[in-house]
């Protein structure tokens, strides 16, 4: 699922789940709805305060709200952290399983094969040209291009055609 559809999701969700909460504007049944300070301004009394016992709509209740903000984490958990850590363990699998030889891409584009590791450092030597070596952090890899024999068949194809 594309990540801008989620954001819409959970937003869409918070949405529906928040009630508006100090709305000036309250229907009492049994009549129109004044807003208190306009009933305040032509001297009648506000609107429910002439009759004590008459009933107030309640808002929801606490029970709904505390599911409905559970079912929005649930919501949340299941599209936005739980494929981030699968994403995660995804990529720290790929580079633990680099070797010399391997084609790769980097974060930043670069496109080389890697020549060997520093373990001090932690990063990978990387050709990027011929007799052109340099320096990139392990985890700024982003994937792999694929094998050279795979490389070489696509060479040809582009030559050929």
């Amino acid at each position: 699922m594309p990540s801008s559809l989620r954001h819409l999701l959970v937003a869409f969700a918070l949405a529906c789940a928040v009630p508006a909460f100090g709305q000036a504007n309250v229907p009492v049944p049994g009549g129109a709805a004044k807003a208190p300070e306009a009933a305040a301004s032509n001297g009648a009394p506000a609107a429910g305060a002439s009759d004590a016992a008459a009933p107030r709509p309640e808002g929801p209740s606490p029970i709904m709200t505390i599911v409905m903000f559970g079912g929005i984490f649930v919501v949340f958990w299941l599209f936005v952290i739980r494929p981030q850590n699968k994403k995660m363990k995804e990529h720290q699998s790929m580079i633990s399983k680099l070797g010399d030889g391997d084609r790769v891409v980097t974060q930043g584009g670069l496109l080389g094969t890697i020549k060997g590791f520093d373990e001090s450092s932690n990063s990978v030597k990387l050709e990027i040209a011929p007799n052109v070596i340099v320096r990139v952090l392990r985890h700024q890899v982003a994937g792999q291009q694929g094998s050279a024999a795979a490389e070489a068949e696509l060479k040809q194809k582009a030559t050929a055609s």
